[in-house]
């Protein structure tokens, strides 16, 4: 079933709020662009404001996600706030316009609020600030503990592994 709120009442006079409950099944938008398979029901608050020429919606609320964490791998709970603001009129749009349209009282809220998720879904979740992920030779995940493996070589310093400082003597000029 699709995400809507009904704006009848709210839209016959300027100045006129009303506020609903964003409850249910995800949209099906979020589930096709979600990186990660979404937890539970949806839950949030939407707003409706009339403006006069307009209707303002603030969409705001909170989603569970089942993630991997970017650094260590390991599965992790995410929770994701979400808010987005709106601009909706019954007219059509033109290309420069940045508000959309509205038809038969209802405006629809499916996209807004995919939109609204994965635009607040960090690219790469992490499970804990402090988590210190895996090691880049061994794949041990180093939360657990150190591996055991030598830190990679700096490359950059390569060209100077066989240098060695001259000696006083093997250079005569500096010796006068």
């Amino acid at each position: 079933m699709a995400m809507e709120v009904r704006v009848r009442d709210v839209k016959r006079w300027a100045g006129r709020r009303i506020e609903v409950p964003l409850e249910g099944e995800w949209p099906a938008p979020l589930q096709e662009r979600s990186d990660w398979p979404l937890e539970g029901a949806a839950c949030g608050r939407v707003t409706v404001d009339n403006g006069g020429e307009f209707l303002a919606v603030v969409l705001r609320g909170r989603a569970t996600l089942r993630a991997e964490c970017g650094r260590c791998l390991g599965p992790m709970r995410l929770e994701v706030p979400f808010e987005l603001h709106q601009e909706f009129r019954e007219a059509e749009p033109g290309l420069a316009d940045e508000w959309l349209p509205y038809r038969q009282d209802v405006i629809p809220l499916d996209e807004l609020v995919a939109e609204a998720v994965v635009l607040a879904t960090p690219a790469v979740p992490v499970c804990d600030p402090e988590c210190r992920g895996l090691c880049s030779q061994c794949g041990r995940d180093l939360n657990d503990g150190e591996c055991g493996c030598l830190p990679p070589a700096d490359e950059r310093w390569r060209a100077l592994a066989g240098w060695r400082r001259p000696q006083a003597s093997e250079n005569p000029e500096e010796d006068t």
